[in-house]
């Protein structure tokens, strides 16, 4: 294309597909790896990623009401993650949204392993150790924490694995098909232009971004139905 057909336009910068494919693309690195800390420290990293990727989507999307820039920012700084969900959804559909499906509850386990994960606390419970040991002997202590109940990853992120990156991802990709096609039925391209980068009606994906997204069927048995990946099909 000829620099003469091109023009500059004002184009929103979107991290939301970059942070989903990220996770996708540590999770992969996961399963691949053959060294056990590898594997922990990579899956960890995914579901960290996942997980941001809930609070990137509520973000850029609340961005796009019709409030005051300065309003949004408040809100965004008060209100927790799944309650900015539940503000997007009856500004959307005049309904609230129902806490108590699944793919909701889940999502909502998911942003608590999140906070813990940011604000991390001394964690204060009885176990049983032995009752020789001697003042100052520095123990090797197998910490075992009860598991996420919704999710089922363990309680302990040492002991996360490929297997719980996996779980956590397909929390992320059934939350968003279920909040923004089944709850508040927004038309793919419209939701794209809040999702992804965009300018005006036309949004945009990076070849890599594209490349990871597609691969999501094939990974968890979920296809992506809040995006219309079909220009990228070979």
């Amino acid at each position: 294309m000829s620099e003469d057909n091109n023009h500059i336009v004002p184009v929103n910068i979107n991290p939301f597909p970059m942070l989903l494919a990220e996770a996708i693309s540590l999770d992969c690195l996961a399963h691949t790896t053959d060294i056990e800390i590898a594997e922990s420290v990579l899956a960890k990293s995914a579901i960290t990623s996942a997980a941001l990727t809930l609070e990137c989507a509520a973000h850029c999307c609340m961005e796009r009401l019709d409030m005051s820039k300065h309003l949004i920012e408040k809100l965004d700084r008060e209100l927790e993650t799944l309650q900015k969900y539940d503000m997007l959804h009856w500004t959307l559909t005049k309904q609230p949204l129902d806490r108590g499906i699944a793919p909701v509850q889940r999502a909502h386990e998911l942003i608590k392993i999140r906070n813990s994960l940011v604000h991390r606390k001394i964690i204060r419970k009885e176990f049983e150790i032995p009752k020789n040991l001697e003042d100052g002997y520095a123990a090797i202590f197998d910490i075992q924490l009860p598991p996420w109940p919704m999710i089922g990853i363990p309680g302990n992120p040492v002991y996360w694995k490929a297997a719980h990156s996996q779980a956590v991802i397909k929390v992320v990709i059934e939350f968003l098909n279920y909040f923004f096609v089944d709850a508040c039925n927004i038309g793919r391209n419209t939701l794209a232009t809040m999702l992804c980068t965009s300018s005006g009606m036309v949004w945009y994906l990076n070849e890599w971004e594209a490349g990871m997204l597609k691969t999501v069927n094939d990974l968890y048995g979920v296809s992506i139905l809040f995006l219309d990946l079909s220009r990228w099909e070979e």
